[in-house]
């Protein structure tokens, strides 16, 4: 079969583009401790040597882990290799659009950050699959917010260390304050007034997918249509400019799956962390700070808990994830077990999950970590650089 998508499966969602590819697919409900009702997709292994759990970015969602297609898309991959594969969807995108008590109509469904993902929905899907697979201990993936995501998780909640084998983190995001994206950076220049707008006009909502932008970005980013650019410079926008690594004949299948939808905070405390130069929770203000925290200021997230071995995955091309904001990551992580520079000096932020060649640039390198990591599970790999 063709390594890149075909034409009749850039419509359809992540479980009918895993079974068209020829892939086995389960889809799994998970209720988190704080009621959203989250949409796991699982590729089963009957003969698997392990468990691998991936996590998207943000207002992503599983299908970022299958948009390459057959022989390149990570899931893929680590499928064939013979891993139980776990694929996760945040709260309040296409797929984890459910609640006990609200419906998304509702603002109360909207009130979270990523922090709440960290803390609720990362682990109550680590759960799920352990329960459901009978290991003890799974590997995680994570791409930009399943970076920090992840971060999260295992500084707040230290137990979850001991569930993780390895954690491989492309784009990691902790720090922000080197960030070079024009959207971030204009975003965050008017941040206070962005903030005030959507409590004013009750925006909690942002950038779900519809039908209506599915069907929009079909037409405007196809090969044939003279928008395509546009399509093409949003992407440059936010994450960083390398031609050679887009496929632009993937635009419609990217836009008709991405953005997935979430919570306008998830936006807003990424804003906080370039203003504030700092990984740590939402600013809800010096007022709310002190109900919430007991202080004015916000908690910052203490990463020396963070006791599973980090992978980390970066590039000096990466306008969301700084090579400078990287260097501070890597000096707060006291389980840092390797770290790859990906040799592309053009290699951005998006490169990790649609580049053309991010299976030979990152993936194999995923993969051959997490089998030396099944092996061994203690063993560290310092000083490594992709090759």
């Amino acid at each position: 079969m063709s390594s890149q998508p075909s034409q009749s499966t850039k419509s359809h969602r992540t479980p009918r583009m895993v079974t068209q590819n020829g892939y086995p697919m389960e889809s799994h409900k998970v209720t988190t401790d704080d009621g959203y009702v989250l949409n796991v997709h699982r590729l089963p292994h009957p003969d698997r040597i392990g468990v691998v759990f991936l996590m998207h970015c943000m207002f992503c969602s599983s299908a970022e882990y299958v948009c390459l297609g057959r022989g390149k898309a990570l899931a893929y991959l680590l499928h064939d290799a013979g891993y139980d594969v776990w694929m996760g969807n945040a709260r309040g995108n296409t797929y984890s659009r459910g609640h006990l008590k609200y419906n998304p109509d509702l603002k109360k469904f909207w009130d979270f950050t990523w922090h709440h993902i960290g803390m609720y929905d990362v682990p109550a899907m680590i759960d799920y699959a352990l329960n459901i697979t009978g290991e003890k201990r799974l590997h995680y993936v994570g791409h930009s917010q399943g970076t920090t995501a992840f971060f999260v998780m295992a500084s707040q909640r230290p137990s979850y260390n001991s569930k993780i084998i390895s954690m491989q983190a492309m784009a990691p995001i902790a720090f922000m304050s080197h960030c070079k994206s024009p959207f971030v950076r204009l975003a965050v220049s008017v941040l206070p007034f962005l903030q005030n707008l959507a409590n004013i006009f009750g925006v909690r909502e942002f950038l779900s997918s519809s039908a209506w932008l599915t069907a929009t970005s079909g037409m405007l980013c196809k090969d044939t249509a003279w928008t395509q650019a546009v399509c093409t410079a949003i992407l440059n926008f936010v994450g960083g400019y390398n031609a050679a690594q887009l496929n632009s004949t993937n635009l419609p299948f990217i836009f008709s799956n991405t953005p997935a939808g979430g919570s306008v905070d998830l936006l807003f405390h990424y804003g906080q962390l370039v203003n504030s130069g700092k990984f740590r929770q939402f600013d809800y203000g010096e007022e709310k700070n002190m109900i919430e925290y007991k202080s004015k200021e916000p908690p910052e997230y203490d990463l020396s808990k963070i006791s599973a071995p980090v992978v980390l995955y970066w590039s000096m091309n990466d306008w969301l994830s700084d090579p400078k904001d990287v260097d501070i990551l890597m000096t707060k992580l006291t389980n840092l077990a390797a770290t790859y520079l990906i040799e592309d000096v053009d290699w951005s932020h998006f490169d990790y999950t649609w580049g053309n060649d991010a299976n030979t640039m990152v993936y194999q390198n995923i993969i051959e970590t997490i089998r030396r990591y099944s092996k061994t599970n203690k063993q560290k790999y310092t000083n490594m650089t992709l090759t």
